[in-house]
């Protein structure tokens, strides 16, 4: 083992034993959890006893996957801030599904949103909402599995194809074996793991620059990766504050109000009024979470103006552009031995929440 080890010169044997020890963690997690399942609501729903905020993390988590993590960061490395605008409409949504739709999920022991479709408006609509699930939550999963893999892929310095190999086994044996109550606890955790990822982030490029945070801040500025705000409307514009207030509202009415993917969570709360606060602490924690994620990717663009890349960036793919590795990149090359573990952790945390979907 430790050949393989110091085969990446990246990395040493501290960062691999700290990504070790998170992945038993995480495991050992999802077994305990699931050792006192005895029903099929135990198992789908949590026995009904899991605090409203962890809900809520959980969900967060749920939300972001590795695209977050990753992805976002790419997007003001090559843009600027202006995807912070879609949060306008994540906000928006939550709040109307608190208020329109949580009461309706809790009128009865409901298992999956599909069953008051069925309840509501027959059996036909339930099966093409369903089916309409499965498909494009198949097709979007295979750009975030990708996605999620590129950390891998550059730790272990193997094929893509392994990498998403061994990310699914490993996310899968949390998932089947301990149920929702261990996939929203693994949730919470794994959320914390990856705003502390984040957070860290924002405060260590700053220490890189003699001028710190002003000089950073400064830069950025200049080169207007700071620009957030697009009131224009425009089709062509990849993001603007109508797309926020109209596009992403909708988009998370649907995902957070009709998918399994985040309603099978808000099941699991207490009552109505929990089922509602759980969707409101995702609207409060969303914001921060997306603009930090912004920030490091701005800071990141003013990082490799002044120092050169040790990794050089690859090709675009469709859907995964290049700049999607600059995050990965620099936490392998430019972050000290031990944190660097840490925020690989970061990485795999939002990866592995995305697959206990």
């Amino acid at each position: 083992m430790m050949n393989f080890i110091q085969g990446n010169p990246y990395f040493e044997t501290g960062d691999w034993l700290i990504i070790i020890a998170y992945l038993a963690g995480i495991i050992v997690l999802g077994v305990w959890f699931g050792k006192d399942q005895k029903s099929t609501r135990d198992y789908f729903l949590g026995s009904k006893n899991i605090p409203w905020w962890g809900i809520g993390f959980s969900i967060v988590a749920a939300e972001t996957s590795a695209l977050t993590i990753i992805g976002v960061p790419g997007q003001a490395y090559g843009g600027d801030l202006g995807f912070i605008q879609m949060i306008v409409g994540y906000v928006f949504a939550r709040i109307i599904l608190a208020v329109v739709m949580v009461p309706h999920y809790f009128k009865g022991e409901i298992y999956s949103p599909y069953q008051l479709f069925a309840d509501r408006l027959g059996v036909p609509a339930r099966r093409t909402a369903g089916a309409l699930f499965l498909v494009s939550e198949t097709l979007a999963a295979g750009v975030r599995v990708y996605v999620a893999c590129i950390p891998i892929r550059l730790m272990l310095g193997i094929g893509i194809l392994p990498a998403i190999v061994l990310f699914v086994v490993l996310s899968l044996i949390y998932t089947y074996v301990g149920g929702v109550k261990a996939v929203i606890w693994t949730d919470a955790v794994q959320f914390g793991l990856f705003l502390a990822g984040g957070i860290f982030t924002l405060l260590y490029i700053p220490q890189l620059f003699d001028g710190g945070f002003n000089e950073v801040f400064a830069k950025a500025h200049q080169a207007g990766k700071l620009a957030w705000l697009n009131t224009h409307f425009s089709l062509a514009a990849p993001f603007n504050l109508w797309m926020g207030v109209i596009g992403a509202t909708v988009q998370v009415m649907s995902s957070h109000g009709a998918e399994q993917l985040i309603v099978q969570r808000v099941l699991a709360c207490k009552s109505v009024a929990d089922g509602r606060k759980s969707l409101v602490l995702s609207a409060v924690l969303i914001f921060p979470l997306f603009l930090i994620f912004l920030l490091v990717g701005a800071m990141l663009w003013v990082y490799y103006q002044q120092f050169p890349m040790a990794i050089p960036l690859p090709e675009s793919r469709p859907h995964v552009p290049a700049d999607d590795y600059v995050y990965p990149i620099f936490m392998l090359t430019a972050v000290p031995n031990i944190l660097k573990g840490f925020l690989i952790v970061a990485i795999l945390s939002a990866a592995m929440a995305l697959f206990s979907r």
